[in-house]
């Protein structure tokens, strides 16, 4: 596919917005009093744009489901994380994107959630809440899987 200008200009556009949104959290790690500070300020950052309707961080837990708890939050339709039970273990919740971040220590993204073919509670919550799209990353320590970021709205990779 060939590239005309416009896709150049709106791809400029994002890149640039996200470089300035990826400055904002560098600053914010710098300026930060404390952990939940700090986690509560980027994702503050990560929806101050047009792309990320709710951006929240979760902590692993050391129980028998492996839930995730959020410990910041962000945006709108932040009540989607209270409709659904997020985990990484083994049972139904752990196909959420976060879930799946953590168990693979990889990227989980998905473009388009209308079309995932995964039916599980998130997935409806989701769609309920109209977002089309969401990646989750993996916060990964030397010796332990520590939880995932979780962005959520209208991304576009």
């Amino acid at each position: 596919m060939i590239a005309t200008t416009g896709d150049a200009n709106v791809s400029a556009i994002r890149l640039s917005r996200r470089l300035r949104t990826l400055y904002r959290c560098h600053r914010e790690f710098f300026q930060a009093q404390n952990e939940l500070g700090l986690l509560q300020s980027v994702c503050e950052t990560l929806v101050a744009g047009d792309e990320v309707c709710l951006a929240w961080i979760g902590y692993s837990e050391d129980d028998v489901e492996k839930t995730l708890r959020p410990v910041a939050k962000a945006g709108h339709h932040l009540d989607f994380l209270d409709q659904v039970k997020i985990s990484c273990g083994e049972s139904e919740s752990r196909r959420d994107p976060s879930g799946t971040a953590i168990r693979t220590n990889e990227p989980c993204r998905i473009n388009n959630i209308q079309a995932d073919p995964r039916d599980s509670p998130w997935r409806s919550a989701a769609i309920a809440q109209g977002f089309d799209s969401c990646i989750a990353v993996p916060l990964i320590a030397p010796d332990r899987r520590l939880g995932a970021v979780d962005l959520r709205g209208a991304l576009r990779f």
